[in-house]
């Protein structure tokens, strides 16, 4: 727990996680640690190029000397450079059990490759469940909301059983930041089961003047649960029936896991 001095309230993990806290993120790495943290870092194969058969692989920027402030700064998505299929790869691992995944771009027959176990069942399970709540009730609720395009049926009935995580971080001009963004959403589903993941990018996302009030502060407006978020729903909206992955389901319908968390 600590005090959030913007909202005045105490936080939870799970009220950080979902709600995006930097500040939370902070003091949580800080019990955590420095050796911890780039102990699991590595694990998930996030200081090396991904293996994978294709010849364009990138390899992660990582920080040298490696000083508290580095920690920190990457424990809320700053300070350490990944490619998208990195950040695919590692997300997956979270949520599918605690594997690690050996990808492929090539169509097999055979059932997903595991390079090791990173993480435990209970820890997955959990994961899942903080996913879950940041669609239903944190910094993507407006993207799968009620009051979202599409997001229900015609009666209402449907909710969705999407789990995800945003990303929203300012860009870098001549060591600077500027204001301009750079937006993220991960999302998977049937988040209890999950089978698929999609991740999208969006980069310096533009606000649509007077769409949400004002027609001269759209930059409030360009965060990732804004676009990046909308978007992946957008596309599950479309696959999911296609997939046949029900990835809705009716409200009252104990379809989520259940953790102590809830």
């Amino acid at each position: 727990m600590f005090i959030d001095l913007a909202k005045k309230k105490t936080c939870s993990v799970e009220e950080i996680f979902v709600h995006s806290s930097n500040v939370g993120s902070i003091k949580m790495i800080r019990d955590i640690g420095q050796d911890m943290q780039k102990e699991y870092l590595s694990r998930l194969g996030l200081f090396n190029s991904v293996n994978i058969n294709i010849p364009e692989k990138a390899v992660p920027i990582v920080p040298e000397p490696w000083r508290m402030v580095n920690t920190e700064s990457i424990s809320y998505g700053y300070g350490l450079s990944i490619s998208p299929l990195h950040l695919a790869i590692a997300t997956s691992s979270v949520i599918n059990g605690g594997y690690l995944i050996d990808p492929t771009i090539i169509k097999t027959s055979s059932e997903t490759a595991y390079i090791k176990k990173v993480f435990s069942d209970r820890t997955s399970e959990v994961m899942r469940y903080l996913l879950s709540r940041v669609v239903d009730e944190g910094t993507a609720k407006d993207a799968f909301g009620k009051n979202a395009d599409r997001a229900y049926t015609i009666d209402e009935k449907f909710k969705y059983i999407v789990g995800g995580k945003t990303g929203t971080a300012r860009k870098i001009n001549n060591k600077t930041y500027v204001n301009e963004k750079m937006t993220t959403f991960i999302s998977a589903f049937p988040i209890h089961k999950p089978k698929y993941l999609i991740l999208i990018s969006l980069d310096d996302p533009k606000g649509i003047n007077g769409e949400y009030g004002s027609p001269y502060n759209t930059w409030n407006w360009t965060d990732a649960g804004w676009n990046a978020a909308r978007v992946s729903r957008q596309i599950i909206d479309r696959i999911s029936p296609i997939l046949d992955t029900k990835s809705k389901y009716l409200p009252g319908d104990n379809i989520l896991i259940n953790t102590s968390l809830e």
